[in-house]
């Protein structure tokens, strides 16, 4: 019980900020599911990328275009249209 209780009463490990990939794939989301602004806003500033990382580099690559592509709101999929 007593170990119970103390390993209840350690500190929460600290957290760390998501990797510059997971903000871009986040911020790529945002876009498709609410306005380019938001995504914007959730990446910048958007902390340095190794350069061996081509990955990174290319979603960055590809979120930026996109971005820059699409001012405000983005379109969301159509709706059908009631009958």
């Amino acid at each position: 019980m007593k170990d119970a209780l103390a390993s209840v009463m350690r500190p929460a490990p600290r957290t760390r900020s998501a990797s510059p990939l997971a903000r871009l794939l986040y911020a790529e989301l945002l876009a498709t599911r609410t306005t380019s602004d938001a995504a914007r806003a959730f990446i910048e500033p958007l902390p340095e990328i190794a350069p061996a990382d081509a990955l990174t580099h290319a979603v960055r690559e590809r979120v930026r275009a996109r971005l820059a592509t699409t001012p405000g709101p983005l379109p969301t999929r159509a709706s059908p249209s009631p009958p």
